[in-house]
C-alpha cells in the first residue's frame, strides 16, 4: 500500500511545477514595475506625513494648510505609522511592494474565478498580457492601474478585485443559486476596506455587487433610483447659488475657481482630455463589447457590470464637470471606474485571440476557408489599434475597421477571401506593430544616448521605459495563453524546466527591484535623518517659504520648510478653492517674469534668477522668503549661499536632442538680504 503512494521528492516536484507559473508571472509583473522611489502621487502622500511630523514647518505649505483631499483616505495615517516604525523612505517602498503583491494575487484569484477550467500556465499568460499591454486609463495619459509607487490606488484596486473574485466563486455561488451570508459579508468588508483606502476606486466593485447579487427586478430598481437621485442633484445644482462659501450637496464651482481649473488644466475636466485619451476609452469599451459572446454566465455579467459602470461613470463625469460644474461629483471623479475597464479589456482581447486560435485548429472546415480568415484580419487590426494607443488617436479608425470585419465574419454571409490576401494583410499589420515598438524604443534610447552617466543607458529602468521588455513579455504571454491549442500544448509537455526558470526569474526580480537613481536614493534617505543642508538656514524661521525651482519634495525633505510654489502643489486644486486661488496668484506672478515657451502649463517656473526676477518675486506681498535654484541659473550679481547635494541630479532635455542638465549644487538666495528689498504691504 505504501509503495503505491508517490514519493516525497515526486510530490515536492509536482507542487513546484504547479506553483512555477505563478512565481514566474509574479516576478515578471514586478520586473516591469521596478521601484523608482518617491515619485508621482507618492510625493504628495509622503508630504502629508512630513506635514504631520512638522506642523510648524512643512505643515505650513499651502497644499497642507488648504488640504481638501487627504481626509478621505486612511492611507496617510497608514504611511505615517509605517514611517515611524521603519523610516519613511523604507515605509514607502514596503507599502508600494506590498500593494503590488496584493494586487497581483487578487488579479490571479479573479482570473481563476472567471476561468476555473484554465490551466495555471494559461492563466499566467493571460494575466501577464493584461498587465503588460496597456495600463493607462482616463485622461492626460498619467494614471495607470497597478502603479509602482506608494499611493492608495493599487491597494484599493486589489481589494476590489478580491471582492469581484468572491462574487464569481463557482463552488459557493453557482449560476442561479443565491449567495451565502458569509460571501456577502466578505464582499462588503473588502469593498468597505477599499473605500477607506481610496473611495474613488470602489465603483467597479459596487457595480459588480449590484449586477450579480440582486434579482433583475431589484437591480432595475436600484439603478433607476440612483439615476433619479443623481439627476435631481444635478438639476438642483444648476439653480443653486455659486459662491466660495457654498458647501452644500448642490454646490457648484464659482466662476473664479472654474476659470483656474480650465486655464491651468485639471484631469477632472473631461473637456480637456485629448483625442488619444478618448481613443483609449473607445478601444477599451469596444474590446470588451466585441468579446462579450466569448463568455457566459457570471463572467459575462461581470463584464456587463464593468461596461455599464464605465459608460455611466464617463457620462456622469461629463455632466457633472463640463455641463453643471457640480463640485462634489467633480471631486468624486466617477470616471475613475475606468481602471476596471482598462484591466478587463486586454483579458477580453486575448480571450478572443485564443478562441480564434482554437477554432482554427478544431474547425471542421479547413482553417483557410470561411469567416476564420476575415476574423484573423479583424483580430490583427484590433491588436494594431492597441499598439497605436500611445502615439495616435488614429487607433479609432483601425478599431472601426476591425469591428466591421469582425461583424462580417460573425455573420452568415458567404465570404470569398484568398489565402494570399490574408497572409499579406497579416504580414503588413505585423510589420506595423513591430515598427511601433521599435519607434518607441528609438525615442527613449535617443534621449538616453546623451545621458552624462553612460551606465544609465543600460540599467533595467531604461529598458523598461523603452517598452522592449513589455513587447517580449506580450509575445510569451500570447503563446502561453494559447497552450490549449494542440501544437503549443505538445511543445510545452516536452519541456519541464519550470521550477528552475521560476527560481531564476525570481532572483532577477529581487536584484532589479530597486531602480532608484543615486539622487533618488540620497533624497529618500534624507526623510529618515536630519539633512545636513539645513545648516545653511540655521537662523531662518522653520515656516519660511522656499521657492525651489524644478523641485518635487526637496523643500520639505532637505530644508524642512514649506514650498512657496511648484507644480506638485497645484495637483489637488480641484479639492480646495483657497488652494486653487493662492496657487494661481503665484503662477501668474511667475508667468510675468518667465518666457512663455519656458513656463509649463501646470508648473510655477523661472528660467533664470536675476535681479529683475527677484525684484518681482521677492517684493510681492506674499512672495517667498528664499529662492533656491541651480547655480548656473543664478546671475553672477545675485548674492547667494551654496549647498551641495549628496548625489548629482540629472534632468532630461527640454527639447529633442538637447543636453541633459546636471545639478550638483544649488544657490540659496534670501529675499530679505537682497539689495533694495522692499516688500509691499
Amino acid at each position: 500500500m505504501l509503495s503505491s503512494l508517490p514519493s516525497l521528492p515526486s510530490r515536492m516536484l509536482d507542487r513546484a511545477n504547479a506553483w512555477s507559473p505563478f512565481v514566474i508571472a509574479l516576478s515578471v509583473f514586478l520586473l516591469l514595475r521596478p521601484y523608482d522611489g518617491i515619485v508621482h502621487d507618492a510625493r504628495l502622500y509622503v508630504g502629508y506625513v512630513l506635514a504631520a511630523w512638522d506642523p510648524q514647518g512643512v505643515g505650513q505649505d499651502i497644499v497642507f494648510v488648504h488640504d481638501g483631499q487627504s481626509g478621505y483616505s486612511i492611507y496617510p495615517a497608514l504611511l505615517n505609522l509605517v514611517g515611524r516604525t521603519i523610516g519613511l523612505a523604507k515605509g514607502a517602498m514596503v507599502l508600494s511592494m506590498t500593494a503590488l503583491l496584493l494586487w497581483f494575487s487578487a488579479a490571479w484569484r479573479l482570473v481563476w474565478a472567471m476561468f476555473p477550467a484554465m490551466g495555471t500556465t494559461v492563466r499566467a499568460g493571460l494575466l501577464l498580457w493584461a498587465t503588460s499591454l496597456h495600463t493607462l486609463y482616463g485622461g492626460a495619459s498619467t494614471i495607470h492601474f497597478a502603479e509602482n509607487f506608494a499611493a492608495p490606488r493599487p491597494m484599493a484596486e486589489a481589494l476590489v478585485l478580491l471582492a469581484m473574485a468572491e462574487l464569481l466563486q463557482p463552488k459557493l455561488a453557482r449560476q442561479g443559486a443565491s449567495y451565502s451570508l458569509r460571501q456577502l459579508g466578505v464582499v462588503g468588508l473588502l469593498i468597505a476596506l477599499a473605500a477607506a483606502i481610496h473611495p474613488l476606486m470602489i465603483v467597479p466593485g459596487l457595480a459588480a455587487f449590484v449586477w450579480l447579487v440582486p434579482t433583475a427586478r431589484w437591480r432595475a430598481l436600484l439603478a433607476g433610483s440612483g439615476a433619479v437621485v443623481l439627476a435631481l442633484v444635478l438639476c438642483v445644482s444648476g439653480f443653486s447659488p455659486q459662491g466660495p462659501d457654498t458647501g452644500s450637496l448642490f454646490a457648484t464651482f464659482d466662476a473664479v475657481w472654474l476659470e483656474i481649473l480650465v486655464r491651468r488644466g485639471s484631469i477632472a475636466l473631461l473637456s480637456q482630455w485629448s483625442g488619444v485619451d478618448w481613443a483609449r476609452i473607445a478601444l477599451q469599451f469596444a474590446t470588451l463589447l466585441l468579446a462579450r459572446p466569448t463568455v457566459s454566465g457570471r463572467v459575462r455579467a461581470l463584464w456587463d457590470a464593468t461596461l455599464v459602470a464605465g459608460v455611466a461613470g464617463v457620462l456622469l463625469s461629463w455632466l457633472a464637470t463640463d455641463v453643471f460644474h457640480h463640485r462634489l461629483l467633480t471631486q468624486i471623479q466617477p470616471w475613475r471606474v475606468l481602471w476596471a475597464v482598462a484591466f478587463m479589456a486586454p483579458i477580453a482581447l486575448l480571450m478572443q485571440v485564443r478562441g480564434l486560435w482554437e477554432r482554427s485548429i478544431t474547425s471542421a472546415r479547413p482553417p483557410e476557408e470561411g469567416p476564420i480568415r476575415l476574423e484573423r484580419l479583424a483580430m490583427a487590426l484590433l491588436l494594431l489599434a492597441w499598439f497605436m494607443l500611445e502615439v495616435s488617436g488614429a487607433a479609432l479608425w483601425v478599431l472601426a475597421g476591425a469591428a466591421m470585419l469582425l461583424g462580417v465574419a460573425r455573420s452568415n454571409l458567404s465570404i470569398a477571401l484568398g489565402d494570399r490576401t490574408v497572409r499579406v494583410g497579416l504580414g503588413l499589420i505585423g510589420m506595423l506593430v513591430v515598427l511601433l515598438v521599435v519607434l518607441r524604443a528609438f525615442v527613449v534610447w535617443e534621449v538616453y544616448a546623451s545621458h552624462p552617466d553612460a551606465l544609465s543607458r543600460w540599467v533595467w529602468r531604461t529598458w523598461v521605459t523603452s517598452g522592449l521588455p513589455n513587447a517580449a513579455v506580450l509575445i510569451v504571454a500570447l503563446l502561453a495563453a494559447c497552450i490549449g491549442a494542440r501544437p503549443v500544448r505538445a511543445v510545452v509537455r516536452m519541456a519541464k524546466p519550470m521550477p528552475a526558470v521560476a527560481v531564476m526569474v525570481a532572483v532577477l526580480c529581487v536584484l532589479a527591484l530597486d531602480q532608484r537613481t543615486s539622487y533618488a536614493k540620497w533624497l529618500d534617505a534624507q526623510t529618515e535623518r536630519p539633512s545636513t543642508l539645513n545648516q545653511v538656514l540655521q537662523n531662518v524661521s522653520s515656516s519660511a517659504t522656499v521657492f525651489w525651482l524644478d523641485a518635487d519634495t526637496e523643500p520639505w525633505v532637505l530644508l524642512n520648510r514649506p514650498a512657496w510654489g511648484g507644480g506638485l502643489q497645484g495637483t489637488p486644486k480641484v479639492f480646495d478653492r483657497a488652494l486653487a486661488v493662492v496657487w494661481e496668484e503665484r503662477a501668474q506672478l511667475t508667468d510675468k517674469v518667465t518666457h512663455p515657451t519656458w513656463a509649463r502649463r501646470n508648473d510655477l517656473a523661472l528660467e533664470t534668477v536675476n535681479a529683475a526676477t527677484l525684484r518681482t518675486i521677492c517684493d510681492w506681498p506674499s512672495g517667498p522668503d528664499m529662492v533656491v535654484a541651480p547655480l548656473d541659473r543664478i546671475g553672477a550679481d545675485v548674492p547667494r549661499d551654496t549647498m551641495r547635494t549628496g548625489a548629482p541630479r540629472f534632468l532630461p532635455p527640454s527639447v529633442r536632442k538637447g543636453p541633459w542638465q546636471i545639478i550638483t549644487a544649488y544657490g540659496v538666495v534670501r529675499c530679505a538680504e537682497r539689495a533694495g528689498f522692499r516688500r509691499a504691504s
